[in-house]
C-alpha cells in the first residue's frame, strides 16, 4: 500500500510539474506556444501521458478523500483554503 501511496505522490508531483510549466507558459513571462513547458505538455499529451497522469491524479484525490472520511468523518479542507482562511481571521 506504501508503495502505491508513493507512486500516486511522484504521479502528482509530475503532473504538477508538467501541467504548471504549460500554465507558465502561457503566463506574462512565459513563451506561449514556442515554450518548451509547451512542446513538454503536447508531446505528453499526444503520447497518452497526461491522461494517464490525470486518471492517477483523480483516483489518489478520492482514495485521500475516502481515507479522511473514514478517519476524520469527514473531507478534510484544502490546506492552502485554511491558511487563507486562517490568515483573513487574523485581520
Amino acid at each position: 500500500m506504501v508503495a502505491a501511496e508513493h507512486a500516486a505522490d511522484e504521479a502528482q508531483a509530475l503532473w504538477d510539474m508538467i501541467h504548471g510549466g504549460r500554465s507558465a507558459a502561457f503566463s506574462e513571462l512565459g513563451g506561449g506556444y514556442g515554450d518548451w513547458a509547451n512542446y513538454r505538455w503536447q508531446a505528453h499529451k499526444k503520447s497518452g501521458v497526461v491522461d494517464a497522469l490525470r486518471a492517477i491524479v483523480s483516483m489518489r484525490k478520492r482514495a485521500i478523500s475516502e481515507s479522511e472520511r473514514a478517519l476524520y468523518r469527514r473531507e478534510l479542507p484544502d490546506p492552502d483554503r485554511s491558511k487563507i482562511a486562517a490568515l483573513i481571521r487574523r485581520t
